[in-house]
């Protein structure tokens, strides 16, 4: 699965967004390191993804997985540092299940307690992007050897939704799996944050926009390739998880409809 471009998200603002590879040792558990400038009325959307972020000089926070869009009102040009971990691996290093997490902004002192404090003064003092991300992913490493086990049933389902989030039916996956429905939510929630359902939903909409934002599709055969029903289906999923139509959301993205 590919990292999710969480601060990417709101028209101008991709134009100061970087990612870079996580140190090799964190590869399997993070998606990314990223740096990013904010500007007002930036829309991050969701993604399926767990990040720590350090925003200015302010403390650490946990971004926990969100199902709507989170409009930031933090001051333009703000200097934020984070690192993302991929679905289902935050837990084992955070200490919390990431349905606790879901729809929340928490201090990460709240989980590691004053650790938090210490790595939060470190990255005030670094000069360069690239020493804060690796104060972060250090961080990280000396957690690595302690971090939880990862759940290989929901590892398996989001690699299989992933690949085809419009297409994967759970009653199947969960035959598949050899687990009840049941159990197979219960244990994404706990990892995850959401069900699988809500993360397919949401995977089905990134693959919508980078259909339009990366590949040049219009609207209209965005949504037929990533497996919407028809205009009015999109429209519903678009409210419920950008805050806007999809119209209003391509222009506050700064995209043009190629249709």
């Amino acid at each position: 699965m590919e990292p999710a471009h969480r601060a990417a998200d709101g028209g101008s603002s991709r134009l100061t967004y970087r990612e870079r590879a996580p140190h090799p040792a964190l590869a399997d558990d993070i998606a990314c390191t990223w740096s990013d400038s904010a500007r007002p009325g930036l829309r991050v959307l969701p993604d399926g993804c767990i990040d720590i972020v350090w925003i200015g000089d302010e403390a650490l926070t946990v971004a926990g997985p969100d199902t709507a869009a989170n409009v930031i009102g933090l001051p333009e040009g703000t200097r934020t540092v984070g690192v993302r971990f991929r679905p289902g691996r935050a837990p084992g290093f955070l200490g919390a299940r990431a349905d606790e997490l879901t729809n929340q902004s928490v201090g990460l002192d709240a989980l590691w307690g004053p650790e938090a404090a210490v790595i939060a003064e470190a990255l005030a003092m670094a000069p360069s992007i690239e020493g804060k991300q690796a104060i972060l992913e250090a961080a990280l490493l000396e957690r690595l050897a302690d971090a939880r086990r990862v759940d290989n049933d929901v590892d398996a389902a989001v690699e299989v939704i992933a690949a085809a989030p419009s297409r994967t039916r759970i009653g199947a996956l969960s035959r598949d799996l050899n687990i009840s429905e049941r159990q197979l939510r219960r244990r994404f929630e706990q990892a995850i944050g959401y069900g699988p359902k809500t993360f397919g939903r949401v995977l089905r909409f990134r693959a919508f926009l980078a259909l339009v934002e990366e590949q040049g599709y219009s609207l209209a055969a965005a949504a037929a390739e990533a497996g919407y029903a028809d205009q009015a289906h999109l429209t519903r999923e678009c409210n419920d998880l950008a805050g806007l139509a999809p119209t209003e959301l391509l222009k506050d993205r700064n995209v043009q409809d190629a249709g």
